[in-house]
């Protein structure tokens, strides 16, 4: 393959055998020498002219205008033929439609026109010249393809019933630029996406008229024949304008021209691409690493095809689309340059096809996005005005006509209602993060390659199994795709769980695993074919091996943990055996059944592992089925191997025997480590006692003096240890011997003992002990009433109140018995209390046994205590007792009495009942308190009722205590005090009252035959007025 200097070089050659002719001529195919017209021109001889009016040559070279006489393929019919100094004139196919049969020779009506421009389609079919419509046809009516899709030449109309736009059948592919992110189906076009970064798809063939190898652009509005492309690794070109920076094979890196170089047409190659436009000409041909050189042609005029060819000012020989012919183009001349065309601008907003026509008229269309208010004729161009409202038109209007010839929206604007007939369409602004191009575009189209439009709401939305924002700039990105092996769920991207799989960005949901696959863990992108012998799990998340006692790992099949042996290659037998008890088997054995080490164990069978032996338990030996108990008091070593006793001052025999304390230690070993006792050494003077293993003091004669032994040490002969826990001996004062126990040391008086370094009279004894080795005692036995022992120091002490010794040599005195009494001291006996009596504390007195009993000095016996009745108690637990009187009453005569009237008592056991206080009263007998006398009252003399103070008052009495005025009396009596007793009055005028009933004089009665007899002064007075109105 022929790298890109090699062609470089080929097409410099190729270029270089041009430049003998005007870009707009071709050398003779016969000598070379020569230069003739390209088809589509006509030659004066000197100079090739483009044919007008639309007109092409019929066959190759035109010698004069009138060879141009057939039209161009595609939107133009014939409408006048050429004749002698005169072209063909052609008309542009209306409503966007097109011709596509083979080129006329004679006139043709418009109704030729039956197919639809590329990217367009058909919504209505052409219709034939006829005597109903006066022999004039009509063409069809063509739609452009909506929402960036595009359509073939001769689409069909929209599906039955299917409302504007039409059905994806007719826009099934997307148009230059853009890429399908869902195909089409038969009730919807294609989803197209623009392509990202300055890239685009690749570009059709167009529409084009072919001429000797070149091509003469027409008015095209949508590439032929665009394929459908469905993700963006198709947009493998670069926009217009832009040129492919990357490395070969590499993905696209798209940057735009430098200077004013531009592109012809989407490219894939580098920088060299970029050249001159039709509006420049070329001064300096572009190399691999340098673009054209071009300079602009004089305003409105250029060139009419693209060739690299380097030329001069002359080459701009043709007016631009808009403008119309001055001054024609002047080759160079010797040592004059050339000059190019000198054009001038469309007025009133007309426009024109690029060519030489030299008159306004020439200026017979609209410029793009105007509509037509007044057609041109011979001498004038057209009169056109903007569309409104951001509606625009596809193709310069041809036609007379009015706003309803805007039927598209401009760049960024979206249709929210269709253009009908008289109506113009309606159009919305896209929001940001959204475009769109001129055309009837429902929906806008998103600069985030991972958004779509949403009509639901008329802005961009991540595409589902995205998450994110959608960008609001070109060339961003703000939506992303949940990568493969995740899925979209609830705003987040999930990864697809065992068994499951996702493979391709975006995805929203994971697929099983189809049977004989499965996939591992979390976030699968595929799924791995499962191994010879085994099969799917059900939920696809690994293999099964065809031996059921074997399991799937690492992609074979093998013994599972617990069990050894080679899997069977049959589904019918198992190779796998279970590991006995005390054995177990792992990855760490190599799928051997090992004995488990000591200090662990394993119970059943099948174990992949062994327990470590419990805590206190232990096993020394290798495969253990189970673990032994340590000992009493001892606990498990680190490695459960054996025990140890948990008390540090304790030894076992063996792990399984109990613990017991070390020599000279005492007490029980510990059974926990927080336990407060435990083996504790005992101290000087103590030994371990064989029986309890308890620390005792060491005997009399005994001795230890260091702690922790275990035996106390006999003293020595002429020494003696005295009492218990001694830490050493003494020694016998001198002419003293050791007593044979060696608790102290022999005395010459038979009735001594040696104590506190000296021989003192033994207990029952008194007196001073003979010293002489022989000869009489000097110790006596203590007579009954008194005693001796080690704290009298040899002495006869005589026995304390409460005790009594009953015999000769007495070593202590006897507490007396209970209910028996010793007074003084030197008692030989107790004496008893009594039958309602019991000793005292100490048993030196006697006391009542009755707590509610006293005993009289001259009476032997207890007596009931001054407000309680009946006997005093015999003994503790004696039925008999003394009983209080209760309140209201009082001992009379060892009996109980109620209070006498005008007395009472409140508390129980009460000797006597108290009087009631002045102003009270205690009405009847038994009273436990006194009650107040009502007000205007006092106590009686014996206080056992009250008295008003005012004698015209009723007689009180018990019942209501209450004093009150008389019958036929009125006033107070309860405001009566022993300085004003008067409060109750006679009422008036014979008048009555009730007990009590009248406060004051008004509230005494009249009687009522009085009533009818007697008027007052006023009832009088009040009578007369009557009577004497009446008369007058």
């Amino acid at each position: 393959m022929m790298n890109q200097k090699t062609c470089l070089l080929i097409l410099a050659l190729i270029q270089l055998s041009y430049q003998y002719c005007h870009y707009s001529q071709t050398p003779n195919r016969y000598d070379g020498d020569s230069c003739y017209c390209y088809p589509g021109f006509y030659t004066n001889n000197q100079n090739c002219f483009q044919c007008p009016n639309f007109s092409v040559t019929g066959n190759g070279v035109g010698k004069q205008v009138s060879d141009c006489s057939i039209c161009s393929i595609g939107p133009y019919y014939l409408t006048q033929v050429a004749s002698s100094g005169q072209s063909a004139i052609c008309s542009i196919c209306p409503n966007n439609s097109f011709y596509v049969s083979k080129q006329a020779q004679s006139v043709q009506d418009e109704s030729v026109c039956e197919s639809c421009k590329p990217g367009y389609y058909k919504i209505k079919d052409a219709i034939s010249p006829s005597s109903d419509n006066g022999n004039k046809g009509k063409a069809a009516q063509c739609q452009k393809c909506p929402n960036n899709t595009s359509s073939s030449p001769s689409a069909p109309g929209p599906m039955p019933n299917q409302p504007n736009p039409p059905s994806s059948t007719n826009c099934g592919t997307c148009a230059e630029g853009f890429y399908a992110t869902s195909q089409v189906s038969s009730n919807q076009n294609a989803n197209c996406q623009i392509c990202p970064n300055n890239s685009s798809t690749m570009a059709g063939p167009g529409t084009g008229v072919p001429m000797g190898g070149r091509m003469r652009a027409l008015i095209d509005n949508g590439p032929m024949g665009s394929k459908p492309t469905y993700t963006s690794k198709d947009c493998n070109q670069c926009l217009k304008g832009f040129y492919n920076a990357a490395d070969f094979n590499k993905p696209v890196d798209c940057q735009k021209c430098p200077g004013n170089t531009t592109t012809l047409k989407t490219t894939q190659g580098g920088i060299m691409q970029c050249t001159c436009s039709l509006s420049q000409y070329i001064t300096a041909l572009p190399t691999l690493n340098t673009p054209a050189t071009c300079v602009s042609c004089p305003t409105g005029s250029g060139r009419l095809f693209n060739v690299n060819i380097v030329g001069d000012e002359s080459s701009c020989d043709v007016c631009l689309e808009g403008y119309y012919l001055i001054t024609p183009y002047q080759d160079p001349v010797g040592n004059n340059p050339g000059v190019g065309a000198q054009c001038q601008i469309c007025p009133k907003n007309s426009y024109s096809v690029a060519g030489t026509s030299s008159s306004p008229s020439s200026c017979s269309l609209c410029k793009p996005n105007y509509y037509m208010t007044k057609a041109a004729d011979s001498t004038n161009s057209a009169e056109c005005q903007p569309c409104p409202n951001n509606t625009a038109t596809l193709a310069p209007v041809s036609q007379l006509g009015d706003a309803t010839q805007c039927t598209v929206c401009v760049a960024g604007y979206y249709m929210t209602q269709p253009y009908q007939d008289g109506k113009t369409a309606q159009c919305q602004q896209c929001p940001a993060g959204s475009n769109t191009n001129p055309g009837i575009n429902t929906i806008c189209y998103c600069y985030d390659q991972y958004a779509s439009w949403s009509t639901t709401n008329n802005s961009c939305q991540c595409n589902p199994g995205s998450i994110g924002s959608p960008a609001t700039t070109i060339n961003t990105q703000g939506c992303i795709p949940c990568p493969p092996g995740q899925y979209f769920s609830s705003g987040v991207c999930v990864d697809c769980p065992a068994g499951t799989y996702s493979s391709s960005p975006g995805s929203t949901s994971c697929t099983n695993c189809a049977s004989g696959q499965f996939a591992t863990g979390k976030g699968n992108t595929s799924c791995q074919a499962c191994p010879n012998l085994t099969v799917s799990l059900d939920d696809f998340t690994s293999c099964k091996c065809v031996d059921t006692s074997a399991v799937f790992v690492n992609g074979s099949c093998v013994c599972p943990d617990g069990y050894e042996g080679t899997p069977s290659s049959s589904s019918g037998t198992q190779g796998c055996n279970a590991c006995i008890a005390g054995q177990f088997s792992n990855s760490s054995t190599s799928g051997k059944c090992t004995a488990c080490p000591a200090g662990k164990y394993s119970q059943g069978t099948g174990n992949t592992n062994c327990k470590q032996c419990e805590i206190n338990t232990f096993t020394s030996n290798t495969g253990s089925s189970s673990c032994n108990k340590c000992g009493s008091g001892s606990t498990n070593n680190a490695d459960f191997q054996g025990c140890s006793c948990i008390d540090s001052n304790a030894t076992q025999t063996d792990s399984k025997s109990s613990c017991s304390c070390n020599s000279g230690f005492g007490g029980s070993p510990k059974t926990s480590q927080s336990s407060q006792s435990g083996c504790t050494a005992c101290a000087a003077g103590q030994e371990v006692n064989k029986t309890s293993g308890q620390c005792f003091p060491c005997a009399a004669g005994y001795y230890s003096s260091n702690s922790a032994n275990q035996s106390c040490t006999q003293c020595s002969a002429g020494q003696y240890a005295s009492g218990t826990g001694n830490i050493s001996c003494s020694n016998c004062p001198s002419g003293y011997s050791s007593s044979d126990d060696f608790s102290g040391c022999k005395c010459n008086d038979t009735n001594a003992i040696f104590a506190n370094n000296k021989c003192i009279c033994k207990q029952g004894y008194g007196g001073t002990p003979n010293s002489a080795k022989s000869g009489s005692t000097g110790c006596t036995i203590c007579p009954s009433g008194s005693y001796s022992d080690v704290s009298t120091q040899g002495q006869c002490i005589a026995c304390p109140a409460g005790t009594y010794s009953s015999n000769n040599g007495s070593s202590s005195c006897n507490q007396c018995n209970e209910g028996q009494y010793a007074s003084g001291t030197g008692n030989r006996s107790c004496q008893s209390c009594g039958s309602t009596l019991t000793n005292t504390d100490d048993f030196s007195g006697c006391k009542c046994i009755d707590l509610n009993a006293n005993k009289p000095a001259a009476n032997p016996s207890c007596v009931c205590n001054s407000g309680y009745i009946g006997s005093p108690a015999t003994s503790k637990n004696s039925q008999l007792s003394c009983t209080a009187c209760t309140a209201g009453q009082f001992t009379d005569s060892g009996k109980c009495s109620p209070c006498e009237v005008g007395t009472f008592s409140s508390g129980t056991a009460n000797s006597a009942c108290s009087k009631c206080l002045l102003g009270q009263f205690a009405n009847g007998t038994g009273n436990t308190k006194c009650q107040a006398c009502a007000p205007g009252s006092t106590s009686t003399d014996d206080f056992s009722g009250c008295k008003c103070y005012d004698q015209n008052s009723v007689a009180w009495n018990a019942s209501n205590n209450i004093c009150q005025c008389s019958t036929n009396q009125y006033g107070d009596a309860s405001k009566a005090t022993e300085a004003q007793k008067s409060q109750c009055y006679t009422c008036p005028n014979n008048s009555t009252s009730k007990a009590g009933a009248a406060k004051t004089e008004k509230d005494c009665q009249v009687p009522q035959s009085q009533q009818n007899t007697q008027f007052s002064f006023s009832q009088i007075l009040n009578l007369s007025i009557i009577i004497f109105l009446i008369i007058l």
